[in-house]
């Protein structure tokens, strides 16, 4: 058997001659790396919603109560809305005339797979960081206390996009909607004010099911149609008003990064003097 003896330096140390790279080999280390990089890069088709998905890796660690496994289909969720629908509005009426938006953040935890059970004061005290809910709560503020809740705003229109209504509802997606207070109920008339209250499905006319968490309404579970739910939004005071789509989140962002990521795209809802229920000012912390 024969072996190779490489030339030696004066300290006994092997010496080795470099090879010269040749055309060749350079284009198939240009090759390499292009195969490579195409391989690692996850491509991320564009929503119908105009918003850049979130990566979709693992989900957030929501501390304490039961976690629940997901369901299946759109029409699993629906139906546990629909069934889970009074026993909520009863639960989580609002308890001062400024907490709707906390109140519907506390459903939607319950309403949505894969989340806590735990909606007690601790959790409230979480989303809310930093808000006080004493004025009311802005639109960009409630993407913030959804984002801290692990939720994540699937889609926004300014305005009540049936279209997108009904595409979301079809995908198990609650929707919420900023619309006025009074008109949004039935036979209401307006107030002035404006209100969030989510949008869970249809009933067989094809009527919209709202939980209203008003705790001074006469009914918080009910159907309206697409025309009264379009004039009870325009009536929100400075052209604020619209809808926020809403999903579990499951991506890898942390609930800080998601909660500012929420809030930049719940703002579309307004940005100015009546566009939010902070004394109908728009003012983003």
């Amino acid at each position: 058997m024969s072996s190779t003896i490489r030339p030696t330096t004066s300290s006994g140390l092997s010496t080795v001659t470099p090879r010269t790279r040749t055309q060749s080999d350079l284009q198939v280390s240009i090759a390499a790396t292009k195969a490579s990089t195409q391989s690692t890069q996850t491509s991320r088709p564009a929503p119908a919603d105009g918003f850049m998905q979130a990566p979709r890796k693992g989900g957030p660690n929501l501390e304490g109560g039961e976690v629940r496994s997901l369901a299946t289909t759109a029409g699993e969720l629906t139906k546990r809305y629909t069934d889970m629908a009074q026993q909520l509005v009863d639960k989580f009426a609002q308890k001062g005339p400024d907490d709707c938006a906390t109140s519907v953040v506390c459903m939607l935890q319950h309403l949505l797979p894969g989340g806590t059970r735990n909606t007690d004061a601790a959790f409230v005290k979480r989303i809310l960081g930093d808000i006080d809910t004493g004025r009311g709560i802005t639109a960009g503020m409630l993407g913030r206390m959804l984002g801290q809740a692990g939720m994540r705003v699937a889609g926004v229109r300014k305005n009540i996009d049936v279209d997108m209504l009904d595409k979301n509802l079809a995908a198990g997606r609650p929707v919420i909607a900023q619309v006025d207070a009074g008109l949004i109920q039935p036979n209401g008339k307006p107030q002035d004010r404006p209100h969030f209250v989510t949008i869970i499905g249809k009933d067989p006319k094809g009527n919209y099911l709202v939980l209203n968490p008003d705790k001074n309404a006469k009914d918080r579970y009910y159907s309206v149609s697409a025309e009264q739910l379009k004039q009870a939004e325009q009536a929100v005071t400075g052209g604020g008003g619209g809808l926020i789509a809403v999903e579990r989140y499951t991506g890898s962002m942390d609930l800080d990064k998601l909660a500012r990521w929420n809030s930049y795209r719940s703002m579309a809802l307004g940005n100015r003097k009546g566009g939010g229920s902070r004394d109908k000012i728009f003012i983003e912390p």
